[in-house]
């Protein structure tokens, strides 16, 4: 069983076309992203430094095995579902309001018969 996270609650409306706020929240999770990355980087070459160890070269030379190759795709893939979830979110809010209205609609065609 797979359960979807949402955010609940209304999403703040800052600017007055929704495709404004969709890039902002897009733009917002990529640099929270590229700065947890970078921290990450910047420990391993300290780390790598302050043992005398040179990785540079090493990391242009190396080549991936399969399995690290399909793990990368992996998160990759996690990775672009954060990125995107705002429209996932939406998507499923719109579903959401879609199927109240016409359960709704139902239920008011029978009351009426």
């Amino acid at each position: 069983m797979t359960v979807t996270k949402t955010v609940r609650g209304k999403r703040p409306k800052i600017y007055d076309h929704q495709g404004l706020d969709h890039l902002m929240a897009i733009t917002t999770a990529l640099v929270q992203e590229v700065a947890v990355l970078r921290d990450r980087i910047d420990l391993v070459e300290r780390v790598a430094e302050s043992k005398g160890v040179i990785i540079q070269d090493e990391i242009e030379a190396f080549t991936l095995q399969q399995n690290d190759l399909e793990a990368r795709e992996l998160w990759r893939t996690k990775y672009l579902g954060r990125i995107y979830a705002i429209f996932e979110q939406e998507a499923a809010e719109l579903a959401a309001k879609e199927t109240s209205v016409k359960y709704q609609e139902t239920l008011d065609h029978i009351a009426k018969s």
